[in-house]
């Protein structure tokens, strides 16, 4: 997020994170609330808005790597998205910082 957030060219007035903590880098104001997308307007439009861009951006990805089926399961960690790591292994676009590919997947 803090990336995101100097990636801005206009300073936001005020930062809402849908999340029970602060950003603890970023020094202007923000406001954690948790389940934001449940009781916040701006916070469940930011949400709807960033899964369809990121399911668009799978089924785009699905064209380069067809084989794991990215289109299918959007990159959520299901039994299918694993069946074909496990039989293909990582790509260079999987987000192994992700908790789950902390554990073993045999």
């Amino acid at each position: 997020m803090l990336k995101a957030l100097k990636s801005l060219k206009i300073k936001p007035q005020l930062v809402l994170i849908d999340d029970p903590y602060v950003i603890p880098e970023y020094k202007g104001l923000q406001k954690a609330i948790v389940d934001g997308d449940k009781v916040c307007l701006s916070i469940s439009v930011a949400s709807i808005l960033a899964k369809v861009a990121r399911d668009k951006y799978m089924e785009k990805i699905d064209e380069l790597y067809p084989q794991y089926e990215f289109s299918k399961h959007k990159g959520y960690a299901t039994k299918l998205h694993f069946e074909k790591i496990k039989k293909y292994g990582l790509s260079s676009i999987h987000r192994t910082y992700y908790r789950c590919f902390k554990y073993d997947k045999n």
